[in-house]
């Protein structure tokens, strides 16, 4: 049995590992609740699982496509070409898609008895929802500050140590922008924003997440998570670039406890990317500094009000159910606590608005830079 905590599933007793989950017993007020796992050696191997599947999943396509090619291993990109854009975005994307579909059973087995309870898939109100997309385009103008910055330090060091040049070939950046350009919006959807926001929501947020943030504490543990998060990406300035979402993204999932919402923001987040590619515009630029401080501003201030509007578990009484590590899964019905979200339309608006002005400038910042 996984060594899931009664506080998730039942506030109202506790269970040990040889106890039937069925067989309540007595409350023990001398004997703490023990955090959920998974601990960090067992989060790094989950981590670490992500990149050894796709490198499995990857050899035999490209013993594939070398076949195809007539055995020559240097020429396996002549079959890339004759497939297409399509096609092309389906070899890259695949070994991704197929190591979250194996990872998933084993995830869900890890998350206990109730792994959607554990996750929580309740939904958040307007006033949440209007805060949490406002901030996704602000954040990627950060990303984008760091990955710039990031990305100069490290063609600097490559000249210096030819080494590390090595890495070059995990720029997720430049696969986009040489081999995928031109595939149907549809597919760059499937494979970039879709199979990622849920897979890696999955495996980080719901799983790594919840059990380094229940061991190590809130800052610790969404640091440590974020830094794994940010180190599977590979190439270093996108992982520069990542870190800060990672945060952003535990953060907002904290705050609603909504499984929804980390996935929605993930989502939107690569979605802009997709859009950004299939337009022509380059995915490169140099953001300016001014933007990028207000971003900073915007994003702090957003997840602060974030915070004031979280989401609760409160008992009749108005007891707040509050186990000795922050969670986001649901409690039981049974112990009567009910999920209560603190709600303003002003606030809800405000953000809404903000949103869609967002989404129009970048939309005219795009238009100008493919008609220049």
């Amino acid at each position: 049995m996984t060594d899931e905590t009664p506080l998730e599933q039942d506030p109202l007793s506790t269970y040990d590992d040889a106890e039937s989950p069925t067989e309540p017993v007595e409350p023990d007020e001398h004997r703490p609740a023990r955090p959920p796992g998974p601990g960090l050696p067992e989060s790094v191997l989950w981590a670490g699982s992500i990149v050894v599947l796709q490198i499995l999943i990857a050899i035999p396509l490209m013993i594939a496509m070398a076949v195809q090619a007539g055995g020559d291993w240097m020429d396996v990109n002549a079959p890339l070409d004759e497939m297409g854009p399509n096609g092309r975005m389906l070899m890259f994307g695949l070994p991704t898609l197929l190591a979250f579909v194996l990872l998933a059973v084993p995830v869900m087995w890890r998350l206990g008895r109730n792994p959607v309870a554990t996750l929580n898939l309740s939904l958040p109100n307007a006033t949440q929802l209007a805060i949490v997309v406002s901030t996704v385009l602000p954040l990627s103008l950060i990303a984008d500050g760091l990955y710039w910055a990031a990305n100069e330090q490290w063609e600097a060091l490559v000249e210096q140590m030819p080494l590390f040049e090595v890495l070059d070939g995990a720029s997720v950046m430049e696969t986009l922008d040489s081999q995928v350009k031109g595939a149907s919006v549809l597919v760059l959807l499937l494979f970039i924003a879709v199979v990622p926001a849920v897979g890696e929501e999955l495996v980080f947020r719901g799983l790594i997440g919840r059990g380094l943030v229940s061991r190590w504490g809130v800052v610790m543990g969404v640091l440590l998570t974020s830094v794994m998060f940010a180190v599977v990406h590979m190439y270093p300035p996108h992982v520069a670039a990542i870190f800060p979402v990672g945060m952003v993204i535990h953060l907002v999932y904290l705050a609603t406890r909504s499984f929804w919402m980390p996935v929605l923001f993930h989502f939107l987040n690569n979605a802009s990317a997709v859009l950004v590619l299939s337009s022509g515009a380059p995915l490169e630029s140099d953001p300016q500094p001014l933007l990028v401080a207000g971003a900073v501003v915007y994003v702090l201030i957003a997840m602060w009000l974030l915070w004031r509007y979280r989401t609760q578990y409160r008992a009749e009484d108005g007891e707040t159910f509050s186990p000795p590590y922050m969670t986001v899964a649901e409690p039981v019905t049974e112990s009567g606590y009910r999920r209560s979200i603190p709600q303003s339309v002003p606030v809800a608006a405000i953000f809404g608005l903000l949103f869609v002005a967002q989404v129009v400038l970048a939309t005219m910042d795009v238009m100008a830079a493919v008609g220049g």
